[in-house]
């Protein structure tokens, strides 16, 4: 008898059973006998005895139970026979994606989405539309636990009638667990409409007047995270940690950063306001945080005339003062032609995201 041992990797592991069919059971794609063992998350491993007789080369697919549920490339196409052109002891292939009855139905990689109307906000008094963002795999791993990026302006994220457009984010989340990233729950907070700019500015003195924004943050991190944590399955350290926003909350979320240290190591600031606080730069040093923090920071070229040196300085003042020193590392994006308009930041999220949380799994 020959043994062989297939060992199978693929991010598209959606609770369904892997099979491996081939020259050597007759194509059948369901066949109980060539059932793969799950090892773990994207795991599959299957000893398979070959007669002495069994002629090479061997051509084979994987499946999961049949041939409307086969095996393709990245792209979604029809993929090539495997060959084995003698025996071997092990093989490893990587499957990318599989059919899903004949089709690639997309659909099945968007994020489950549970949303919580009158969230109580007791720090300003009011309550919010609050939404949990969930990978399409959340209820199949038990054991499994999340980072989480908690985001402003929820109302702009994915309704395309919001008024000023939207990121698209249900469609880059569905993208990117496609590609096997779903490790992150997002939590996205809709704003107050006609108190959206009071609650998103920080300090008060500025140019708009009163600003309830450390209220704001403070129900943020006082009273949504701990709700969060204790209803999914959350890791709940502040390196697992971001909050994210865009002009308005784009500001709101650089102070969450400054006021809020020990509860949020990543920010994403996408054309933070910073001409609503004079020399904001300089309001930086004023605020000591000892943690290791990630800043991704994005403006666009053609968003005003002094965006893009404000960022660079914005970027210099988190990396260069006293007491950040060397704890805080800073990628500035910027877009030539980018605008300020929702559209922009929703292409610039995927990147955002994979440099906040997916740089160092492997």
């Amino acid at each position: 008898m020959k043994t062989i041992t297939f060992n199978l990797l693929t991010k598209d592991d959606d609770g369904r059973d892997v099979y491996i069919t081939g020259t050597f059971n007759d194509w059948n794609p369901h066949d109980e006998q060539y059932k793969m063992n799950r090892l773990k998350n994207g795991r599959y491993k299957l000893k398979i005895k070959l007669s002495d007789k069994f002629v090479f080369p061997a051509e084979y697919k994987y499946t999961k139970g049949g041939w409307e549920n086969e095996e393709v490339t990245i792209k979604g196409h029809k993929s090539k026979n495997r060959i084995i052109k003698k025996v071997r002891r092990s093989v490893t292939d990587r499957v990318p994606r599989f059919l899903f009855h004949g089709n690639l139905a997309d659909f099945r990689y968007r994020p489950i989405i549970e949303k919580f109307d009158k969230f109580p906000f007791p720090y300003l008094g009011v309550v919010r539309t609050v939404r949990v963002v969930l990978p399409y795999n959340y209820n199949l791993d038990q054991h499994k636990h999340y980072k989480v990026l908690y985001l402003q302006d929820g109302q702009n994220l994915w309704d395309n009638s919001a008024p000023f457009g939207s990121w698209s984010l249900d469609q880059k989340l569905t993208q990117m667990a496609i590609s096997g990233k779903t490790d992150l729950i997002i939590v996205a907070i809709d704003h107050g409409g006609v108190d959206r700019i009071r609650e998103y500015t920080p300090i008060s003195g500025t140019r708009v007047g009163r600003g309830d924004g450390q209220k704001y943050l403070s129900d943020v991190a006082k009273s949504v995270k701990p709700f969060i944590d204790n209803r999914y399955r959350t890791l709940r350290g502040r390196e697992y940690t971001g909050l994210g926003g865009s002009s308005m909350g784009g500001l709101i979320t650089l102070y969450g950063g400054i006021l809020f240290p020990e509860v949020f190591g990543k920010l994403m600031i996408f054309s933070p306001s910073l001409w609503l606080i004079r020399d904001a730069q300089k309001e930086i040093p004023r605020f000591y945080t000892p943690f290791l923090t990630q800043v991704y920071l994005y403006t666009g070229g053609k968003e005003s005339a002094s965006m893009v040196p404000a960022m660079k300085k914005l970027k210099n003042a988190l990396e260069n003062q006293h007491f950040f020193d060397k704890l805080v590392e800073v990628k500035l994006s910027i877009d030539p032609s980018g605008k300020h308009n929702e559209e922009k930041w929703g292409k610039e999220l995927t990147a955002a995201l994979i440099w906040l949380f997916y740089r160092n799994l492997h």
